[in-house]
């Protein structure tokens, strides 16, 4: 009897370990945990099935503040793999990921759609399965610490072209100044402003706006950042526009290096300009009076200012612990679709409702629900788009404490019969 259960229990186990083993693989895997700011690393991300795929998967972008995403040219490919004997196969997603600041990026769990063809070789199977939580560091290597913006790259090179001669010039008359930057292994949106604004009264500077072109390799970056500006002689004068330099922290040497294109004189010939005319001396009288008005006012500003900030930090601490603010901020939540941010701020704003609002609440939560349906069963847009907008609308038209506490509110004078 004893062995007669154990075989049953066994042939049961049989069916429930094949249906597990079944269960697509999902692996995630960083090629580096930590990596310079402005630098590259790839994150791979393999499906695995029993079968086969009649349809891509429905996979995620990692995308989240101060981290770049990118796709190479060569993004997906094709895998197999032996699994308990038997060949699965799937695809491998290649993503570039480059964080653009210092610090801790957690790649928090991503929604994986994927529809297989079951072992019948005939039914469609559809599972949501999740990666796991990952950790992407960007650190500052040794040295770079004081750079400010931080810049990390292979070669970087700037360069000046001046459209003629900058002395001499005739009022009217203007030169043209392009800065070039060039930069290898990470973008150009890294670069700062190049040209800076100088402070003669001959010369009058009208800049363009910089053009940036970024190069999309297989794995680095690279581009160019372009300054031009018009130098336009207005009246006699001579000054030195002066020199742009960058810091940067060469990966190749180690080391932080400085590009640089130096500056140059320039002049005008003939009388200034009248803007540059001395000004009449201001009397002492009125400076005085000035100075009195301003030592005045600091005064003033003193005493009231930390009252001041004190109330409107109330004020704003009692704001967000609203109702209205949590209401709006699920709005803007829904205005964008963004399903986990609505879900956060449903909750904040179910919390902050009076009680008993139960009627409007069940509404709200119907048009949730439909928002769900869509996501996990690949509805059509006009379906999604219509379930966002009426979850918009049941939120509108909730009561709020204000409209509550307006109905409970007794008559000021009920004993007066009109």
């Amino acid at each position: 009897m004893k062995w007669a259960l154990v075989l049953i229990l066994g042939l049961f186990a049989l069916p429930l370990a094949a249906q597990e083993a079944a269960t697509p693989i999902i692996e995630a895997q960083l090629e580096q945990a930590e990596v310079v700011p402005g630098q590259t690393v790839t994150l791979r991300l393999n499906i695995l099935v029993p079968t086969w795929m009649p349809t891509p998967p429905e996979l995620p972008s990692f995308e989240g503040p101060n981290l770049r995403v990118r796709l190479p040219p060569q993004k997906t490919t094709a895998i197999s793999r032996q699994v308990n004997g038997e060949t699965w196969s799937g695809i491998s997603r290649r993503y570039l990921l480059t964080p653009m600041v210092p610090g801790q990026f957690i790649l928090s769990p991503q929604e994986v759609g994927i529809t297989y063809v079951g072992t019948d070789g005939q039914t469609p199977v559809t599972v949501a399965a999740q990666t796991e939580e990952m950790t992407l560091t960007g650190n500052l290597p040794k040295g770079a610490e004081g750079l400010d913006p931080f810049i990390a790259a292979n070669a970087l090179e700037l360069t000046q072209d001046l459209s003629g001669p900058t002395t001499d010039l005739a009022p009217g008359t203007s030169v043209t100044r392009t800065v070039t930057a060039k930069i290898e292994g990470t973008s150009p949106i890294v670069l700062p402003e190049l040209t800076t604004q100088f402070d003669l009264p001959a010369i009058r500077t009208y800049p363009a706006s910089p053009e940036i072109t970024e190069s999309d390799g297989a794995d680095t970056l690279s581009g160019t950042r372009v300054e031009t500006e018009t130098l336009m002689a207005v009246g006699g004068g001579q000054g030195s526009v002066p020199p742009v330099s960058i810091d940067w922290f060469n990966l190749k040497t180690g080391k932080v290096e400085t590009a640089t294109v130096p500056g140059f004189d320039i002049s005008v010939t003939g009388p200034p300009a009248k803007s540059a005319q001395p000004k009449r001396a201001i009397g002492w009288k009125l400076i005085a009076i000035g100075l009195v008005l301003a030592l005045v006012l600091l005064a003033v500003l003193r005493w009231s200012l930390p009252r001041a900030r004190r109330i409107v930090h109330a004020r704003k601490q009692h704001y967000l612990a609203s109702e209205a603010y949590a209401r709006k901020s699920l709005l803007a939540a829904i205005s964008q679709k963004n399903y986990p941010l609505a879900t956060k701020w449903l909750a904040i704003w179910r919390a902050r409702l009076p009680r008993g609002e139960t009627s409007a609440s069940e509404q709200v939560s119907s048009s949730f629900a439909r928002i769900g349906a869509t996501i996990y069963r690949s509805a059509s847009n006009s379906d999604s788009e219509a379930a966002w907008l009426d979850l918009a609308r049941a939120v509108r038209e909730t009561p709020t404490q204000t409209k509550q506490a307006t109905k409970v509110l007794p008559q000021l004078n009920p004993g007066h019969h009109s």
